[in-house]
């Protein structure tokens, strides 16, 4: 399925802004991905993941999806609270979460509230980060992804 997925991308505003119009700043490198830890320890790497440097702000469904367990839901010592958006085009990850406001299996809609950033960083992270989203998408640079959304 992820193959199937690879020719996909999304079309102008047909995904909303994982933060909206709320106020953030971006970690990391932009565009060119952003620092990641992995073990073993010490080994720093980078990804296409999307880092949103806020604290506590609402965090939005970027498609029509539905939440998905088995992908990764719920506390995680290294990531926090996080979530797996499974969509028609892509799979999502929201991580360093406080707080999940949907259940798993839950069919969300693009824009709809799914939580809020976490004031916290965990597992191997610990104080190596500020309070943010690490948002990423399966297929694809998750900023390119971001930056074909809606703000609204």
């Amino acid at each position: 399925m992820v193959a199937a997925l690879a020719c996909l991308r999304p079309a102008a505003a047909a995904c909303t802004h994982p933060l909206k119009q709320q106020s953030y700043s971006l970690c990391g490198t932009p565009g060119q991905g952003t620092l990641s830890y992995s073990a073993p320890p010490n080994n720093w790497q980078s990804d296409n993941a999307v880092d949103f440097c806020a604290l506590r702000l609402n965090v939005y469904a970027v498609e029509d999806g539905v939440v998905c367990k088995a992908c990764g839901f719920g506390w995680d010592p290294a990531w926090g609270y996080r979530l797996t958006l499974n969509a028609a085009t892509n799979q999502f990850f929201y991580t360093h979460l406080g707080y999940i406001d949907v259940k798993a299996g839950t069919y969300v809609r693009r824009g709809q509230f799914l939580g809020t950033i976490g004031d916290f960083s965990n597992g191997p992270t610990t104080n190596h980060f500020p309070p943010h989203l690490h948002f990423a998408a399966r297929d694809g640079n998750a900023l390119t992804y971001v930056r074909s959304c809606t703000r609204t």
